[in-house]
């Protein structure tokens, strides 16, 4: 079957490292298995030392960049919204089930401002990975503020209270690094609205610590 996933999202695009020639191989191949023919890459480079994100260890700070140079640039370029993957990633093989969850996504699309298509549950409050995520101008906007004003990396952490269809006056992001530098709480006054889609569509196809495949159903992907 085809799949049109311009009908659900105006850009898409992949971060991905200059050098990792064999990856961007692999995301072509597989992005045409699935059906997404219209996408552009964002190379993205390793000396990011300049960044304010200096408390983070600096292959996530290298990645983080590279999560904020693009979303930057497509807000300030007037996008109303952006699929973004990295170049990691391997999909379902089942097309159909594909299908199904991005029409499930279009129907509560407006009331949305990001949604998640690849993450993990880590405990009660937090949600790691940021391989394959949705955001509309709302969700850009939130993202920037946060990796401008914080050492946040975008392609960790997400906290669970941001959920749809739940709805705060105000919001705390509980952020917690990976190497123990201690939490960071970022008060915002204007909350988003953060959607994890019930199936995971893609998962990580290389240099996975976690091994959270297994957590998931018993659904394959082409990895």
């Amino acid at each position: 079957m085809e799949i049109n996933w311009n009908k659900y999202f105006n850009h898409i695009f992949v971060i991905s490292g200059c050098s990792n020639f064999e990856r961007r191989n692999w995301i072509d191949q597989e992005f045409k298995r699935v059906g997404i023919e219209h996408f552009n890459y964002w190379y993205n480079f390793s000396d990011n030392k300049r960044l304010i994100l200096n408390k983070i260890r600096l292959n996530h700070n290298y990645i983080a960049y590279g999560h904020y140079s693009l979303i930057k640039t497509c807000y300030e370029l007037g996008y109303d919204n952006v699929l973004i993957f990295e170049d990691d990633v391997c999909f379902l093989n089942d097309l159909k089930t594909i299908y199904n969850t991005l029409e499930e996504f279009d129907k509560i699309k407006p009331e949305i401002n990001a949604c998640l298509f690849d993450y993990l549950p880590w405990d009660e409050h937090i949600i790691l990975f940021a391989d394959c995520y949705y955001l509309d101008r709302k969700g850009m906007e939130y993202l920037i503020n946060c990796l401008e004003t914080y050492p946040l990396n975008v392609d960790c952490y997400w906290y669970k209270e941001l959920l749809y269809p739940n709805n705060f006056d105000r919001l705390d992001l509980l952020y917690n690094t990976a190497t123990d530098y201690g939490d960071i709480n970022i008060s915002i006054d204007k909350p988003i609205q953060l959607y994890l889609s019930p199936t995971v569509l893609c998962i990580q196809k290389w240099g996975n610590d976690l091994n959270y495949v297994s957590t998931l159903d018993e659904t394959p992907y082409n990895k």
